[in-house]
């Protein structure tokens, strides 16, 4: 690769532009719009979340601070087209900082429904630990709260996804986490490779939007040609550095020690449903049982 000759600034935004585009087309049907209930039939967007197929289940994957408003109000996310948001119906599963993940299930019998247009992304699409080649693209596509607003006319909200292709930076901010990575967000650099780009907005509403490493440069490397197939989801968006002008991504690894506890959960809380609920058991007991494990076999870093 290192003797190929270096393409122009033309030649490298159309590459860009392609990789994204391309990239955009695969990703949406898995990127979950996540909103909460204002009043009845109006809703507000909350953030973003990945539709994860696990075990053969359905499932949507966000941050925990996105699902904690979940205490106060209904969830909901958009999976039928030009249609109003369907309910978070399911236990919420959660770890809280550093993690900051959430996992819930979605019913079949709303999953199977003839309009939705979404997909579940396979947990083999998931990469076994964060290490992109140097310098590769990275892409997101999330959703904006600049970007949503509630119509009246239709009934519904109404919330466009943004495409972002980047790379990891180099210089994150001071003090981050070896949980987490760093991708740059600098809105007034950014540049639209399409004529009807407009622009990057206001991040908030990110949150829980999954990092896809592309994998493209690798397959350059290796002589192989590139398809949108090849990516992989490498970490997920917490939060916004405004200061540093980073947004930060927990990094897959703690992704997937976290589905592994979420599901153990799971499975320990539709275990005590069925067998009925004995006097003075409670769920926070399974939950505090489980936290207790986990803090007996610490993640290395």
């Amino acid at each position: 690769m290192s003797e190929m000759i270096r393409p122009t600034q033309e030649e490298f935004d159309r590459l860009c532009f392609k990789v994204s585009d391309r990239m955009r087309g695969y990703a949406y049907p898995y990127i979950a719009s996540i909103s909460r209930e204002l009043e009845p039939n109006v809703g507000e967007h909350l953030g973003s979340g990945l539709y994860l197929d696990l075990r053969g289940e359905t499932y949507i994957l966000t941050n925990e601070h996105v699902a904690r408003a979940i205490n106060e109000t209904s969830l909901a996310h958009q999976l039928l087209q030009g249609e109003g948001a369907t309910r978070v119906m399911n236990p919420v599963q959660v770890a809280q900082h550093p993690y900051d993940m959430a996992l819930t299930r979605i019913e079949w019998e709303v999953w199977l429904d003839k309009k939705n247009v979404r997909l579940a992304l396979n947990a083999s699409r998931i990469a076994s630990r964060h290490a992109p080649e140097e310098s590769d693209f990275l892409f997101m596509l999330g959703y904006s709260g600049q970007r949503s607003y509630f119509s009246p006319s239709f009934d519904t909200l109404v919330t466009k996804g943004t495409p972002y292709l980047t790379q990891e930076s180099k210089t994150p901010p001071e003090g981050l986490s070896n949980m987490c990575f760093a991708i740059p967000y600098l809105p007034e650099l950014a540049k639209s490779l399409s004529p009807r780009g407009a622009g990057l907005p206001d991040p908030h509403g990110f949150s829980g939007t999954p990092v896809w490493d592309t994998n493209f440069r690798r397959c350059m490397l290796n002589e192989q040609q590139w398809a949108p197939e090849e990516s992989r989801v490498t970490g997920i968006i917490i939060r916004w550095s405004e200061v540093t002008g980073h947004l930060i991504a927990v990094r897959v690894e703690f992704i997937r020690e976290f589905l592994l506890y979420a599901l153990r959960n799971e499975a320990a809380y539709f275990n005590w449903i069925q067998r009925g609920r004995p006097a003075n058991d409670a769920l926070t007991d399974w939950v505090r049982a489980q936290e207790a494990l986990s803090e007996l076999a610490p993640v290395e870093t």
